[in-house]
């Protein structure tokens, strides 16, 4: 629809607007095309539903969807309900359920994935009483630039009525915060809005307590109460500054363990296996002993693993006939330091044999020695 082209379902008397349902691929509104379910008279506005698959485009003035009311009505503002996959508003294009009379501004419902609005608005605002609702949904991007405005404010006419509720669900929600876009749920003698807003990440409007000349988010009031701002993001805003870290960091060396050796009774760390684990290539060489399995365990006869464990234990003291040595192979179960500096592993499961030097950080066990 361009060039002034109108779809009106509206009323001038007592009656109530009609309804508007349209459902396309694309729609497109430009050089004053329009759909409109207006009141002027004490009827209350209708209401407007378009579901396009792909896109909506409203371009220049006065394009655009409206469901207000005039400035003589005393009738209410009726509701827009918007689905599409990209809104683009651009050049002074307008979604508006306000209401310049006695009435109480309208609902707008939109949803999209990519919402973007370039010198646009979309107004739930009222002159002297309450101001209407606005919800977006925006799956991907809401885009605010050069001047856009949200704004579901009450008391234009610097009168009374409260603010409107405002709730928006986007992924992302960007403006410039030089270009004084603003989401406004204001009033003048009434009180403030609500506005809620979740996002993963805020970019380029901030609250603020009152409008400034910059991108706000704003539920103030000039005479009244003011209302509350919920903002949700689930990223960091850079606009918040950033962190300041600390400039030390903490002494590991007060927090992590040294080796452990045979001298720290009180550390006890355990190698079972053949080879063991290898020692710390930034560690100096240390004297600590260790069994070396050079042999051929499976080559040594019963006399001679018997003639070994008797005089091993001879030269410890005990008396030859009062062992019991086994002749099959058994598991180590002890080892000793004998008097000339060798080891000697011992399996005594009768009597307890103390090793003259123990280790506590090491243990080991014969396989079939």
């Amino acid at each position: 629809m361009a060039n002034r082209g109108i779809l009106s379902a509206s009323t001038f008397t007592n009656g109530h607007s009609g309804s508007i349902y349209v459902t396309a691929k694309a729609i497109a509104l430009t050089s004053g095309g329009q759909l409109s379910a207006t009141t002027e008279g004490k009827g209350n506005a209708g209401s407007i539903t378009v579901n396009a698959r792909d896109r909506v485009t409203i371009s220049g003035a006065p394009s655009g969807l409206f469901a207000n009311t005039g400035p003589q009505s005393s009738g209410n503002g009726g509701s827009i309900f918007l689905t599409t996959g990209n809104l683009l508003m651009q050049n002074r294009a307008r979604i508006t359920v306000d209401s310049r009379g006695s009435g109480k501004g309208g609902d707008i419902q939109l949803s999209a994935n990519q919402l973007d609005l370039d010198k646009a608005t979309i107004f739930a605002e009222t002159a002297s009483t309450q101001g209407g609702n606005i919800q977006i949904q925006a799956n991907d991007l809401l885009l605010l630039r050069h001047n856009s405005l949200i704004s579901a404010s009450a008391g234009t006419a610097q009168a009374g009525g409260n603010g409107g509720n405002i709730k928006i669900n986007a992924a992302f929600i960007v403006g410039v915060r030089k270009e004084n876009s603003d989401i406004r749920a204001n009033a003048f003698t009434g009180n403030g809005g609500q506005v809620n807003i979740s996002a993963e990440g805020i970019f380029g409007l901030q609250f603020q307590p009152k409008l400034t000349p910059f991108s706000d988010i704003t539920a103030s009031s000039q005479f009244g109460i003011n209302g509350s701002v919920t903002i949700t993001t689930l990223n960091a805003d850079p606009n918040r500054g950033l962190v300041q870290l600390p400039g030390e960091f903490a002494d590991s060396t007060n927090q992590i363990a040294h080796t452990c050796s045979a001298q720290q009774q009180r550390n006890s760390f355990v190698i079972t296996g053949r080879g063991g684990l290898s020692p710390d290539p930034t560690e100096a060489l240390n004297q600590t002993i260790v069994w070396a399995d050079d042999g051929e365990p499976q080559k040594r006869s019963d006399a001679e693993r018997k003639s070994a464990s008797i005089q091993n234990i001879v030269q410890e003291g005990h008396s030859p006939a009062k062992l019991n040595v086994q002749t099959s192979i058994v598991e180590a179960t002890a080892w000793i330091r004998n008097r000339d500096g060798s080891v000697a592993l011992v399996a005594d499961t009768e009597s307890a044999l103390s090793p003259i030097v123990t280790q506590t950080c090491q243990s080991y066990s014969l396989e079939q020695r």
